[in-house]
């Protein structure tokens, strides 16, 4: 994924912390939260996509959002 330096660095410089959820004494996860200023300075507009893609860079560990994100149609959900 290639952002302009300057999304990068906003985005970066605040580094976040999210609670393990365990529930009846199993992980059930962790849950990662993008405002929509953070959504915006990724070039997502929340009101025309409703899924976005991401992945774990395995080298780095890190978190790597798609360019662009998917639309219900072409996610091929719709919700509920």
């Amino acid at each position: 994924m290639t952002l302009p330096q300057a999304h990068r660095r906003s985005l970066v410089a605040h580094p976040r912390t999210a609670r393990i959820a365990i529930s009846g004494g199993n992980v059930a996860g962790v849950c990662i939260f993008l405002t929509e200023e953070d959504l915006r300075e990724l070039n997502i507009n929340p009101y025309e996509i409703h899924y976005v893609r991401y992945s774990i860079d395995v080298e780095t560990r890190q978190l790597e959002l798609a360019e662009d994100g998917l639309s219900e149609e072409e996610n091929g959900l719709k919700d509920q």
